[in-house]
């Protein structure tokens, strides 16, 4: 149900791939076997997220080396062009000065050299420290801060020489990340990438767009809603992962595809990786302009999300309850209005589907975030035991713990049932 809900909002079209440069085509391919090769080797080994994290960063080294030493090279050429171009201007004022300059004079015998006595100095300069004792106003002042006396004059030259270099950096790596935006989208100097452009560069990383590796890169370019990737945020969001590796995850197509398939991986077994992921999927995943994400969506993006995110990859099934297909259950019997005389098509009921119809509900940011939370607590008390009506549960997930115990679906900790029955 979620690649068939993911291929209809895409409209996705095989075949078209960003156009490069054969300078580009020739890195990325280059790249790309340096990555396999890692890859490779890390599968033979034991096939583990962790290995093929190793394996990114491996393969980011090699990356890191070589960009380094092509902005080197950029560099140097540059300098030496400029340095190039002041030795020709210093030369030509020099030989202009040559040629302008006044013949020398020859001395004339018959004359008679003259010796000229140097003038007495004024008595300010003969014996400074007694004018200063005379005349107080003309006394150097003294330094008045410490920190002035010990900072030597190399101290004050290095700190805006690494600025200065850091600035050019990030210039560099925001001039080729722009360049690089250009290569997805056809039209000229595009500001958000097309349905079509968007596959397409999911296709060129390697990354499946109906699962949660969708997610993973919305969240890395700043995704304002779904489908739409804008060079804002293309642009920001990797710079953002350039500053944070230390240099590592370099402007290009190779190192993005390396470094989005390793955060792929690491959320399957990183909370941390998981739990951000799972924040920025409420943005990335809700249609753009809109403040809440509609209902069809969210249990699309639970569905998901919940297979990787949960111990064992098996979602939000507990031992006893399967959970996820109860909070689908509860959602759509309450929220759900089928158009009348609709009819389910075989696909449809073989995958769950719903078959024509609306919602009248929407899930808001909050219900998103704490659906997470209450799913893991849910799958470590399966009585429900956790939950109050004293905490600051969404109303929502109020109404559904309700109706587990009306079903028999979770009935009430052995706390809860004396409570009930004083």
């Amino acid at each position: 149900m979620v690649r068939r809900f993911f291929n209809s909002c895409f409209q996705k079209r095989p075949g078209r791939q960003p156009a490069d440069s054969p300078h580009q085509q020739h890195q990325q391919q280059q790249g790309q076997q340096q990555f396999q090769q890692h890859e490779g080797a890390a599968t033979e080994t034991d096939g583990s997220d962790a290995t093929l994290v190793s394996a990114h960063l491996q393969h980011q080294q090699h990356q890191h080396t070589h960009w380094y030493q092509r902005q080197h090279h950029h560099d140097q050429s540059a300098a030496n062009h400029k340095f190039s171009a002041n030795t020709t201007t210093t030369s030509a004022s020099s030989s202009t000065t040559k040629s302008t300059a006044p013949p020398p004079t020859t001395k004339d015998p018959t004359k008679v050299a003259t010796t000229t006595t140097p003038s007495k100095p004024p008595a300010s300069q003969a014996n400074p420290t007694a004018n200063a004792t005379t005349n107080p106003a003309n006394a150097t002042p003294k330094p008045t801060s410490t920190k002035r006396r010990i900072m030597t004059r190399s101290t004050k030259a290095k700190a805006p020489a690494k600025q200065a270099n850091l600035d050019s950096q990030n210039a560099y790596v925001e001039k080729e990340l722009e360049a690089l935006f250009d290569t997805l989208e056809p039209k000229s100097s595009p500001t958000t990438l097309t349905l079509d452009g968007v596959a397409a560069y999911y296709h060129a990383l390697s990354l499946d767009e109906a699962s949660h590796e969708y997610f993973v890169l919305s969240s890395i370019v700043q995704s304002p809603g779904f489908g739409q990737i804008t060079r804002a945020g293309f642009v920001a969001g990797w710079k953002q992962a350039f500053t944070e590796s230390g240099g590592l995850v370099l402007p290009d197509m190779a190192s993005h595809r390396a470094h989005a398939r390793a955060q792929a991986a690491l959320v399957r077994s990183d909370r941390e990786a998981f739990k951000k992921v799972y924040k920025a999927a409420f943005v990335g995943g809700k249609e753009m302009g809109q403040r809440e994400m509609g209902m069809e969506m969210a249990l699309a993006w639970w569905g998901e999300l919940f297979k990787v995110g949960m111990e064992g990859g098996k979602g939000w099934k507990g031992e006893e309850v399967d959970w996820f297909g109860r909070w689908e259950e509860f959602l759509t019997g309450k929220f759900w209005v089928a158009e009348p005389g609709a009819v389910q098509d075989d696909e449809e009921e073989e995958e769950g589907g719903r078959g024509p119809g609306r919602w009248t509900r929407t899930a808001s940011r909050d219900l998103w975030n704490q659906t997470l939370l209450f799913a893991e607590k849910s799958m470590k008390d399966e009585t429900l035991g956790f939950w109050s009506e004293e905490q600051a549960w969404p109303a929502l997930i109020d109404e559904f713990v309700v109706w587990c115990r009306e079903k028999g679906i979770a009935k009430a900790g052995k706390g809860e049932a004396e409570g009930m029955e004083e």
